[in-house]
């Protein structure tokens, strides 16, 4: 468990071996359990021995997200782009931080790189999908939406897809995703009780 895990680091850690595995670890660690502060200095004991260390770079940002401090995330977002211009979770940092300032062209626009990169990463995906539902943009919730579905394998990505399309009324799209996620998994039953859920909702009780 998490708990055991910072003991042994810790205990590594004062053996001086001092690995930038462990503080990387241990940061990864801190921010999971909302001990943001100690997750910053383990993390910048990395990049005292790896200065160009993209990953760690999008975890500060990931870090200053968090607490919304915008500025410090844009920075570190971008240093990141800088040591791996192909890395896709600081663009996602950074359309966020676009999207929460409402600026819809950077943040789609970010999100579109990625999935140039990755035409199918489906982290990419859903927040395009929140981007285009905060505009209230349905013809291209509906394409994303579909992209969506015509490679994703996971009943339970599809589920979760269905859940937000049928809460932000678009029910055929919601009902595809239903009914491939039990063509995926007949036995999956979250995707069942969602797709009886929506049709109860548009008063289809004899279908649902």
């Amino acid at each position: 468990n998490l708990k055991e895990s910072k003991k042994y680091y810790r205990m590594a850690l004062s053996g001086h071996w001092s690995d930038i595995k462990i503080y990387n670890n241990l940061g990864v660690i801190e921010d999971s359990e909302g001990n943001l502060k100690e997750a910053e200095l383990n993390y910048k004991e990395v990049l005292k021995s790896l200065p160009h260390a993209s990953f760690v770079y999008n975890n500060l940002g990931a870090l200053y997200l968090k607490q919304g401090q915008w500025e410090k995330a844009d920075k570190f977002f971008r240093q990141a782009l800088v040591y791996d211009p192909l890395m896709l979770e600081p663009r996602r940092g950074l359309a966020t931080i676009f999207l929460n300032h409402s600026d819809y062209r950077k943040a789609i626009g970010l999100c579109l790189i990625n999935l140039g990169i990755v035409s199918d990463d489906t982290d990419t995906l859903f927040l395009l999908l929140d981007i285009y539902l905060q505009k209230r943009d349905f013809v291209n919730i509906k394409k994303y939406a579909y992209r969506m579905i015509t490679f994703e394998t996971d009943p339970e990505v599809l589920t979760k897809l269905g859940i937000g399309m049928a809460r932000n009324n678009v029910p055929e799209v919601a009902m595809d995703c239903f009914i491939k996620a039990v063509r995926l998994a007949p036995d999956y039953k979250e995707a069942y009780f969602a797709a009886g859920t929506l049709l109860a909702n548009l008063g289809k009780y004899d279908e649902a």
